[in-house]
């Protein structure tokens, strides 16, 4: 016999009288339940998902517009990158966008051509669908490494040009010291339980 049952509803426990009996045995009231609550759970779940959902397509429309005014450029290779991104099914998947920069000398050339420029605004594409802020971290390499900061759409034309003027082309390629150095700036408190064991 099912005399009550408590629930929580709008954050409050509430009372219900039942006065239900059951014949088929314990199994199948538990089965009821069970079931109840597994569909209460799915139906939250949808409904925060298509909350979430519908935040995002706002926030992507929202960005497109901007995009489509200033950033023209940006905003076809934004389309193309979802294509590509819905083509593999990661068209709602966040993640942080870092682009490592080498500045060797060897790369002369790639920089003065705009090679590297495009190559950026490409990257920085991705960033506007799969970062939160639209943009992406900047870290460069050569004999020494340097954190510059974020490629954004307010400044992605002029952003390597301006690179170039700060921080001029070094003699060596230290990967593993771009790498130490994007480790330690996003997981620094790995960094310092590491050092204690």
């Amino acid at each position: 016999m099912e005399f009550g049952r408590l629930y929580k509803k709008d954050n409050e426990w509430r009372f219900q009288a039942v006065g239900e009996g059951y014949s088929s045995g314990l199994q199948s009231f538990l089965d009821k339940y069970i079931g109840e609550t597994k569909q209460a759970q799915k139906k939250e779940y949808t409904k925060v998902e298509s909350e979430k959902e519908n935040c995002k397509s706002q926030v992507n429309i929202a960005l497109d517009k901007k995009l489509e005014l200033e950033a023209p450029h940006i905003f076809n290779l934004v389309k193309k990158a979802d294509i590509s991104l819905q083509k593999v099914n990661l068209a709602n998947h966040k993640a942080k966008v870092v682009l490592c920069l080498d500045i060797s000398g060897s790369m002369s050339s790639l920089y003065s051509s705009g090679k590297i420029q495009k190559f950026a605004e490409k990257i920085l594409a991705l960033g506007c669908r799969f970062d939160d802020n639209a943009s992406i971290d900047i870290f460069l390499f050569g004999a020494k490494t340097h954190n510059v900061g974020a490629m954004t759409i307010e400044n992605f034309k002029s952003f390597i040009p301006n690179l170039l003027k700060q921080y001029p082309l070094e003699g060596g390629t230290y990967y593993g010291k771009a790498i130490n150095m994007i480790r330690k700036f996003y997981f620094p408190i790995s960094q310092k339980s590491s050092k204690k064991k």
